[in-house]
């Protein structure tokens, strides 16, 4: 009794966008700023919540799985939270 299981996966062709922001204290200073923007991650779930297959979780930092009952994840978080986007 039990499984195999194999996978692959590869992150790759991040957008980057660049952008000019003003200093707030003084608005003849510009400065340049470059921010790669992507997804949160991804997570493999295996659980036994009583909603069954129709068992959502949270979305952003929670990676789809935060609050799902009876669940354990194995985790791939590709970005990283600061304290005003939630915890991670």
């Amino acid at each position: 009794t039990g499984f195999d299981t194999t996978f692959e996966f590869q992150v790759s062709d991040f957008s980057k966008t660049c952008s000019f922001h003003v200093d707030p204290s003084f608005s003849l200073n510009h400065h340049k700023s470059c921010s790669v923007h992507g997804g949160d991650g991804l997570a493999f779930v295996i659980h036994g919540d009583p909603n069954g297959a129709t068992a959502i979780g949270g979305d952003g930092d929670e990676l789809g799985y935060g609050g799902i009952r009876n669940s354990i994840a194995i985790e791939f978080d590709m970005w990283t939270n600061v304290p005003s986007q939630g915890s991670d």
